[in-house]
């Protein structure tokens, strides 16, 4: 609620961000956290090597998915120097 408050003056997203780890599948929504409502951006780590899928980005965030900034580095960076571009690409096309 702070946040949002924070960051209402602000389009489309404000200073005031969050970070919502991708892996806490419908939580927000059981909790009622309405993460859209926030106004900030969101950073989601989680995605790739700690278990979340893009897919599950819509499961967690639902209508806040614009202001969502996903971590992949873990699994980009372990498929070393000579994965990485491959291991960008695949994540990416599953967006």
């Amino acid at each position: 609620a702070w946040a949002g408050e924070q960051n209402r003056v602000q389009a489309p997203a404000g200073p005031v961000g969050l970070v919502v780890g991708a892996t806490v599948g419908d939580a927000p929504h059981r909790l009622g956290v309405d993460l859209e409502d926030a106004g900030g951006i969101l950073l989601a780590p989680g995605v790739g090597a700690q278990g979340a899928g893009p897919e599950d980005l819509a499961g967690v965030f639902g209508n806040a998915g614009r202001l969502v900034l996903a971590s992949v580095s873990r699994s980009v960076l372990g498929a070393g120097p000579e994965g990485l571009i491959p291991a960008a690409q695949a994540l990416l096309s599953r967006l």
